[in-house]
C-alpha cells in the first residue's frame, strides 16, 4: 500500500472526513419547496398554494388573454367556453357580456375593468366548497383575500391588494377590514360564473 497509514488509521481518517462532509455539506432543497411568498403565507396560517384543475386553468387563461388585449369585445371569446354567459355585477344589468362589463367601467369603455381582471388573475384564488356534487363542488374565486379580514393581510398580500385596486382604495379597504373590489369566480368544471364587486 502506497499510503504510510495503517489500515485502522486510514479507515478512521476516512470516517472523520466523511462525517465532516455530511455535517458541512449544504442541505439540498426539498423537491417541492415553497416559493418565499408561499412559505411566508403558510407560516402565517394562510392559504396554501392552489393547483388549478385543468378546466379552471383553461378558462382562467382564456379570460386573462382576452383581458390583456384591452379590447372588451375579446371577452366574448373567453365566455364562449360557457353554456351560459357569466353573471356580471349583481345580475340586474344587461344580459350581454360586453355591455355588462361596460356598465362596471368608470368611463364606460370597459378597459379599466379588463385591467382589473388581468391583475386579479395574477393572484392566487380562494377555493370555496359549494354544492353537493363531489366532482364539481369547488368554486375558485379571485382574489384569494376576497373573504378575509383585510387587517390580517401579510406585507406581500397588502402589496397585491395595492396592485389590484391602487393605494388609496387599498388603505380604505384595510380600514374597513373587507375587500370591496372586483371578484371573478370559476367553477371546478371550468364554468365562468361571475364577475363583479
Amino acid at each position: 500500500m502506497a499510503s504510510g497509514l495503517a489500515p485502522k488509521t486510514l479507515l478512521r481518517t476516512l470516517l472523520v472526513v466523511s462525517i465532516g462532509f455530511v455535517v458541512h455539506a449544504p442541505a439540498s432543497a426539498p423537491a417541492q419547496s415553497l416559493p418565499p411568498r408561499d412559505a411566508q403565507a403558510a407560516s402565517q396560517g394562510q392559504l396554501p398554494p392552489v393547483t388549478l384543475p385543468t378546466p379552471v386553468a383553461t378558462t382562467r387563461d382564456a379570460i386573462a388573454e382576452a383581458a390583456a388585449t384591452e379590447d372588451v369585445e375579446e371577452m366574448r371569446h373567453a365566455s364562449e367556453l360557457n353554456e351560459l354567459p357569466p353573471i356580471i355585477g349583481d345580475g340586474t344589468g344587461p344580459a350581454d357580456l360586453v355591455a355588462g362589463i361596460k356598465t362596471l367601467s368608470a368611463d364606460g369603455s370597459g378597459r379599466d375593468v379588463l385591467v382589473q381582471i388581468g391583475r386579479l388573475l395574477q393572484t392566487q384564488p380562494l377555493v370555496l366548497p359549494l354544492g353537493r356534487d363531489i366532482e364539481n363542488n369547488r368554486m375558485y374565486v379571485w382574489p384569494h383575500f376576497a373573504e378575509r379580514d383585510l387587517a390580517t393581510l401579510s406585507t406581500a398580500e397588502t402589496i397585491e391588494l395595492v396592485r389590484i385596486v391602487g393605494e388609496a382604495e387599498a388603505q380604505r379597504m384595510i380600514v374597513a377590514r373587507r375587500y370591496e373590489g372586483f371578484t371573478l369566480s370559476i367553477g371546478a368544471d371550468g364554468t365562468w360564473h361571475r364577475l363583479g364587486r
